[in-house]
């Protein structure tokens, strides 16, 4: 392993917070981290400067730690399913290695019209997909369809899981060949950001597998798909023909281990060569063994408990306050996570540039106070059901966790009765009025505040999508229109500060912690770094 490798320090860390404003781009890591380069940011590189100079080949096992629910990737809804979909499918654009940049990828230019709604892109020409399709306008569009034009004869089989993160966009327009624009029905100030998550799949494939097109995905990724044993691995092997260069990895296989114990053993055994997501007693074991490294890196991501607010319990803000000062959020993170993730006050990451440390001023550990809210609000304690989902290490210790919270919430007088459920029945379960209180994890980089209040805590992310809380604001709703919208900084700044003050005023949330970008790597793998985006890059990973 290169010199730059993040390793996670062995020195106890500050659990508090990230690095505040932490600038992504130049390296900085989380508190108790060392801060180092990944060398890619600290280059001009373009797309096409991607070619490995020390060596190549090799197969790469990566343990994703779940299964792979679809490789659609307009259907993908966990992130061990992403780091498959994202060798296969390609965006317009993407993130700059190292950094929260972006960059050029299947479009080599663009230009946004003057009134702000509309954007028009060059793509790159000769470049195919995996099944020998031509890539252009009209597949880019193709994807835009599919994913939201409900009229669309593959709109059923391709529809996007969180539409509101794309309800700004109106239309796609094949101007030529080489040429698409895309009109907004109103102005979004993070276009370019956002639309590196529309990524392009084989017309003529959807056409041919149709609902079947996630056992056989077709992208222009770096590494195209060979096989997909269900329950025990996925192979892609190398593209050659890929835009970017020679990818240096003759083959990339991806097995889902859940249990803890047996992901250690698969690595410490050279059955696997990265793990990802690792738990903090992985991290533990491999700390003392030389033959690996903890690659770690910061997350805008947010552990918490999404409060039915319609429920008649959690109706009351005195109810919803009490939960807030009953969780140890501490003692889960020093006790539970052995410090590696970091205490959340507020639904933002302090590595986002936007976070408001006036959120730190409004919780903290006090079961008395809890107490006293519910003796105010006459709170009649009775049976709440608390969702748990299990085998989802991106929920991190999700059973444990619940159980101490559990504990917790018992002590101030509100009890709890645990139902558990695999990740993905527990993902349709909590999306239903009928839930009650339930975990939760948003895994994004700390790059877009909408990611986070769009996703999870807005009127458009209501049920089908992830506000599990049920919780609507119209000032916070206008102020999220502005931080959308508006091309003044300074206004979306302190519009994005306001929401962060709203949500924990109302609090339809209990934030607990922020998850580290955690990976157990081999020293035989090179050039694996923790993106700041989160993004699993391995066109420049090898293995010797």
């Amino acid at each position: 392993m290169t010199e730059t490798t993040q390793i996670l320090a062995t020195t106890a860390l500050d659990r508090r917070h990230l690095v505040k404003g932490a600038a992504i781009g130049s390296g900085a890591l989380v508190a108790g981290m060392p801060a180092v380069v990944h060398p890619a940011a600290a280059q001009d590189a373009t797309p096409t400067d991607r070619v490995l100079e020390e060596g190549s080949g090799g197969t790469l096992v990566v343990d994703i730690n779940l299964d792979p629910e679809t490789l659609d990737t307009h259907q993908t809804l966990t992130a061990a399913t992403s780091n498959v979909t994202a060798q296969i499918f390609e965006g317009l654009v993407r993130a700059k290695p190292g950094t929260v940049e972006v960059e050029p990828a299947l479009a080599t230019a663009w230009e946004q019209a003057a009134d702000g709604l509309s954007w028009t892109f060059t793509l790159r020409e000769g470049v195919t997909f995996h099944d020998g399709t031509p890539f252009n306008a009209a597949a880019v569009k193709f994807a835009y369809d599919r994913q939201f034009d409900a009229t669309n004869e593959f709109y059923p089989l391709g529809q996007w899981t969180l539409p509101s993160s794309f309800d700004f966009l109106a239309g796609t327009e094949v101007v030529d060949d080489y040429t698409v624009r895309f009109t907004l029905s109103k102005t979004f100030n993070k276009f370019l950001y956002r639309i590196g998550d529309l990524t392009i799949v084989s017309p003529d494939a959807v056409a041919k597998e149709r609902e079947n097109f996630g056992e056989n995905p077709v992208g222009t990724g770096p590494y195209r798909f060979q096989q997909w044993d269900k329950g025990q691995q996925v192979v892609l092997i190398r593209n050659e023909s890929w835009w970017g260069g020679t990818p240096t990895l003759d083959q990339v296989v991806f097995r889902g281990i859940i249990e803890p114990g047996a992901r250690t053993a698969a690595l410490v055994a050279g059955d696997v060569q990265i793990a990802v997501q690792i738990s903090a007693e992985m991290v533990q074991q491999l700390q003392g063994n030389d033959a690996y490294s903890v690659v770690s890196g910061p997350t805008g991501s947010l552990w918490f408990l999404a409060m039915n607010v319609e429920f008649p319990a959690f109706s009351d803000l005195r109810v919803r306050q009490a939960m807030n000062y009953a969780i140890d959020k501490e003692t889960i993170v020093s006790a539970v996570l052995t410090d590696t993730a970091d205490i959340a006050d507020g639904p933002l990451s302090p590595a986002f540039a936007v976070y408001n440390p006036t959120v730190e001023e409004f919780f903290s550990y006090d079961p008395e106070k809890a107490k006293a809210l519910l003796a105010e609000a006459g709170y009649k304690d009775s049976e709440i059901i608390f969702r748990v989902p299990i085998g989802d290490p991106n929920m991190l210790a999700a059973e444990e966790m619940g159980t101490v919270i559990q504990d917790n919430l018992r002590a101030v007088g509100i009890t709890t009765t645990i139902q558990s459920a695999e990740a993905v029945t527990w993902m349709d379960e909590i999306r239903s009025p009928d839930n009650q209180l339930t975990e939760m994890s948003w895994n994004i980089a700390p790059i877009l505040p909408d990611d986070m209040f769009n996703g999870i805590l807005s009127r458009a992310s209501l049920p089908p999508g992830f506000n599990t809380s049920y919780w609507v604001d119209d000032e916070y709703e206008d102020l999220l229109a502005i931080g959308r919208t508006s091309l003044n900084e300074e206004e979306v700044a302190a519009a994005y500060m306001r929401m962060q003050e709203i949500v924990m005023e109302q609090v339809p949330i209990v934030p607990v912690c922020h998850r580290r970008s955690l990976y157990g790597v081999s020293k035989t793998v090179h050039n694996f770094f923790a993106e700041p985006t989160g993004a699993f890059y391995l066109y420049n990973v090898w293995v010797g």
